[in-house]
């Protein structure tokens, strides 16, 4: 089937509902969404992840409607989005729908009101949020985490009033956040003072009162940490204090407890993470932004030695990393090797994203990784995505070597990418997603989340795909193949959502609507 085939959908738009969402990874990157209207509407998005990056998302509408985004976690990473408006008004966001549309940015507000995160309103407008991440988990705010990094938050006014979101009241003013100085004084935090005193973080004051922060999450982004963001969500934090003392945030160490950050490794031990210690040593955190979560970081070992960190952005966030053990040495980012082996690395989620990686962004989400061994030697990322979230990876080894993704071999079993045929066979890949973007697919993003692939095997073979045919033939998924020809994306951003694929329900609708997309983009 070729793209003349499909009807002409230049106004058209690309929309993939879900019944059932709970539990799934749902991805829709795009770099040139600019004249594009994108609708993911979800029945049940309890606990599955929304990510949705745009290089740019210039004159796009994005729309998120949910009925149940209950624990959900909608992630809008905009490398452009300068020109765009982003407003997220809801009434209600068990029942509501989430609307992103853009036309300003950067002089623009993001406003997220909303009736039921715990009856209170986030709202938060910022003159220049060009190059900013921002990162609004919580249908219920209460156990929620609220992340947002900015690289220039300058002159932004940030506000996030709350009536309940666990009795706590989150204000974070700002007329220069760029030098200003941090502090988070805490009425109760289970008996616990969260305290983040600095000189010189541009002479202003970052406030943060918060009645119960137990099930909280709290994320500091900084602009002069080096142009780092150090965020530390904490599910008990109940008897912990956490103090980070800094004389000078710009050319200073950030610790919590560290003495010496230059030249160190990252090791993050805890036997109990609520009466543990966190250290943060680096050796280089310029430009850098480290991040790391954890819900329950019991008895596990985390160790990340790295010489040069600059330029690049570690995130390792985990729900259980109960036993496991995560080491990721790198001597040179960009001609290293990553290795992370794990025993039980039981729903944890490794993320990756590094600058010096060629600015590529390497993401392994995984939520059982029980007894698997994944390696990524990579000796230039340049400009490649690449994202592995898998939710039954036990027993199994994935490994992808790529010595130039640029034009290179990207294998899960395959030689050779460019021109060859990207298959991905899967005994377990019930609840797992895989997205594979790449700079030289023509710049597109290629994803394939799917949460009922059991039994089945996903084979990619690619020639061309702009004047191709997008075919997912599938009665029963389940012991069915998966064929999307892809080797040029020409721009675009291929998603293929899978809630229950053994129906194949959704796959007319998304093939002409996807194509239509294809064709408006090309």
């Amino acid at each position: 089937m070729t793209t003349e085939e499909f009807p002409d959908s230049s106004d058209a738009s690309l929309t993939i509902p879900a019944a059932e969402l709970c539990d799934a990874c749902l991805t829709i990157p795009a770099e040139e969404l600019c004249d594009a209207t994108l609708t993911i509407p979800a029945a049940e998005l309890c606990d599955a992840t929304l990510t949705i990056p745009a290089a740019e998302l210039c004159d796009a509408s994005l729309t998120i409607p949910a009925e149940e985004v209950c624990d959900a976690c909608l992630t809008i990473p905009a490398e452009e989005v300068c020109n765009a408006s982003l407003t997220i008004p809801t009434e209600e966001v068990s029942d509501a729908s989430l609307t992103i549309p853009a036309e300003e940015v950067c002089d623009a507000s993001l406003t997220i009101p909303a009736a039921e995160l715990c009856d209170a309103t986030l709202t938060i407008p910022a003159a220049e949020l060009c190059d900013a991440t921002l990162t609004i988990p919580a249908a219920e705010l209460c156990d929620a985490t609220l992340t947002i990094p900015a690289a220039e938050l300058c002159d932004a006014s940030l506000i996030i009033p709350a009536e309940e979101v666990c009795d706590a009241c989150l204000t974070i003013p700002a007329e220069e956040v760029c030098n200003a100085s941090l502090t988070i004084p805490t009425e109760e935090v289970s008996d616990a003072s969260l305290t983040i005193p600095a000189e010189e973080v541009c002479d202003s004051s970052l406030t943060i009162p918060a009645a119960e922060l137990c099930d909280a999450s709290l994320t500091i982004p900084a602009e002069e940490v080096c142009d780092a963001c150090l965020t530390i969500p904490a599910e008990e934090v109940c008897n912990a204090s956490l103090t980070i003392p800094t004389e000078e945030v710009s050319d200073a160490s950030l610790t919590i407890p560290a003495e010496e950050v230059s030249d160190a490794s990252l090791t993050i031990p805890a036997e109990e993470v609520c009466d543990a210690s966190l250290t943060l040593p680096a050796a280089e955190l310029c430009d850098a932004c480290l991040t790391i979560p954890a819900a329950e970081l019991c008895d596990a070992s985390l160790t990340i030695p790295a010489e040069e960190v600059c330029d690049a952005c570690l995130t390792i966030p985990a729900a259980e990393l109960c036993d496991a053990s995560l080491t990721i040495p790198t001597e040179e980012v960009c001609d290293a090797s990553l290795t992370i082996p794990a025993e039980e690395v039981s729903d944890a989620s490794l993320t990756i994203p590094t600058a010096e990686l060629c600015d590529a962004s390497l993401t392994i989400p995984a939520a059982e990784l029980c007894d698997a061994s994944l390696t990524i030697p990579a000796a230039e990322l340049c400009d490649a995505s690449l994202t592995i979230p898998a939710a039954e990876l036990c027993d199994a080894c994935l490994t992808i070597p790529a010595e130039e993704v640029c034009n290179a071999s990207l294998t899960i079993p395959a030689e050779e990418v460019s021109d060859a045929s990207l298959t991905i066979p899967a005994e377990e890949v019930c609840d797992a997603s895989l997205t594979i973007p790449a700079a030289e697919l023509c710049d597109a993003c290629l994803t394939i989340p799917a949460e009922e692939v059991c039994d089945a095997s996903l084979t990619i073979p690619a020639e061309k795909v702009c004047d191709a045919s997008l075919t997912i033939p599938a009665e029963e998924v389940c012991d069915a193949s998966l064929t999307i020809p892809a080797e040029e994306l020409c721009d675009a951003s291929l998603t293929i959502p899978t809630a229950g694929l053994c129906d194949a329900s959704l796959l007319p609708t998304l093939v002409v609507q996807l194509s239509g997309l294809m064709h408006r983009l090309r």
